[in-house]
């Protein structure tokens, strides 16, 4: 599916969820609706539902997921009249969509762009924190790629006197209520493909843009209740 048909699938899901809301309302002042269908699709739960709906339109299944699971968690008392304390499942389902994200984000990564599973060498970088992180230098002399996860955690990666590698080079980046700082050479041509869900991306200019003829890299990924900052030195 091409970004024009994404898009256009996003508006119509979009579309129908409004005609279907003012539907209800409509039904709901005139009193045509039974207390429990009011008490479950005219809640706030309900908004959580219709983002994963426009994401799962939008082909973004991790979003989509994430979205529902939160959703869900919230109406599934409504529906079924279960006394349901917030304290009992919210930290379950919290660790339960940190590792859903981290699979997810993996496998869709790989359909998306080719990344290499060969171990890694000197030209790539490999880094996952876990309630920790810290700075780091990459201390090779090309960048090709490789994969940065901070959950809970994060990390400042300088790659300033660095050279970037031929042709398209992939850096998959996930942050799950962490976050990542990337010190990027200006002369760099990268494209930001980073998924931001109730999270932030940043991108931060200290030096002029140029292009690198034949070589970009391709920061790929998503921040979840996290944040991402990609700084041009």
């Amino acid at each position: 599916m091409d970004l024009e048909s994404t898009s256009n699938a996003k508006r119509n899901m979009t579309g129908l969820l409004f005609v279907a809301f003012g539907a209800l309302l409509l039904l709901n002042n005139f009193n045509m609706l039974a207390p429990k269908i009011e008490d479950v699709f005219l809640s706030w739960p309900m908004i959580l539902i219709a983002i994963g709906l426009i994401s799962l339109a939008g082909k973004n299944y991790t979003s989509a997921a994430i979205f529902f699971v939160i959703g869900g968690f919230f109406i599934l008392p409504k529906v079924f009249d279960i006394d349901i304390r917030f304290n009992q499942l919210f930290w379950p389902v919290i660790i339960i969509l940190i590792g859903f994200g981290i699979l997810a984000h993996h496998w869709s990564s790989k359909k998306k762009y080719v990344i290499d599973e060969k171990i890694l060498g000197n030209d790539q970088i490999d880094e996952f924190n876990l309630f920790g992180g810290g700075n780091r230098i990459f201390q090779g002399r090309e960048f090709k790629g490789g994969r940065i996860t901070n959950v809970f955690g994060g990390s400042d990666i300088d790659f300033s006197g660095v050279e970037l590698g031929e042709g398209t080079n992939v850096l998959d980046l996930t942050c799950i209520f962490g976050g990542a700082k990337l010190l990027i050479p200006s002369n760099w041509c990268v494209k930001n493909d980073i998924v931001s869900i109730l999270g932030g991306v940043s991108e931060k200019n200290k030096g002029p843009k140029t292009d690198a003829s034949g070589k970009t890299l391709v920061i790929t990924g998503k921040v979840v209740f996290g944040g991402a900052e990609i700084v041009r030195v």
